[in-house]
């Protein structure tokens, strides 16, 4: 693949643009734990979808994880008389 990719540039084409910026900077440092890896590069829409949906299913629990902790305290807050915040 990389002597594919060095003709194309040598004959004045650009490489692979096809690759999403994730997996070129993958392939082109070999490290992947400081990739920004997006939802839009997954190319297989049924994994897409899926992950699409877990995502915004997490999203869900997470503002539901955190309305019910301010309305638990604003609870407590208002039960032993302290002001609550508003």
């Amino acid at each position: 693949m990389g002597r594919y990719t060095a003709m194309s540039i040598a004959q004045g084409g650009n490489g692979f643009p096809f690759f999403s910026p994730s997996v070129y900077k993958y392939v082109s440092t070999g490290k992947y734990t400081d990739i920004d890896v997006r939802v839009e590069d997954i190319a297989d829409s049924l994994l897409n979808f899926a992950v699409t949906k877990v995502w915004k299913y997490i999203q869900m629990l997470f503002l539901y994880y955190l309305t019910c902790c301010f309305v638990y305290q604003s609870s407590l807050f208002s039960h032993h008389g302290i002001a609550s915040f508003k």
